[in-house]
């Protein structure tokens, strides 16, 4: 019985603690004394976090989907969504993707010619 009594004893002194410690814990970092109010006055403010500055918009992507809409007809061609010089006919076709279509990879040293190796060889 002395036992059951002293467990409990121990365990409101566990919660009073607990209760004591989370006490401390909110008032250290919820509560923030205001520089403005007096030193004298002991009060705190409740602590909001000052929002969060704009984000500035993110740049727009470079390349459109993979499939982009069809674009007007040069010459025959138009942009379908074909993007590598295995899809394509000629080097005048790869010229045009090249030079309209986005998101094409048909040009992989960068140098404005097109399907080198397939239809627009030197």
């Amino acid at each position: 019985m002395i036992v059951l009594l002293m467990n409990r004893i121990l365990l409101i002194l566990i919660l009073v603690v607990l209760f004591l410690s989370g006490k401390k814990l909110v008032t250290t970092f919820l509560v923030k004394p205001s520089p403005i109010e007096n030193s004298d006055n002991l009060q705190g403010k409740v602590y909001s976090p000052a929002p969060a500055p704009a984000r500035a918009p993110s740049p727009s992507p470079v390349h459109a989907p993979a499939s982009p809409p069809a674009r007007s007809v040069e010459k025959g061609f138009r942009c379908d969504g074909r993007k590598y010089c295995s899809q394509m006919r000629s080097c005048e076709e790869a010229m045009f993707f090249l030079r309209n279509c986005p998101g094409v990879e048909m040009d992989g040293d960068t140098d404005g010619i097109p399907c080198e190796d397939q239809w627009c060889g030197h």
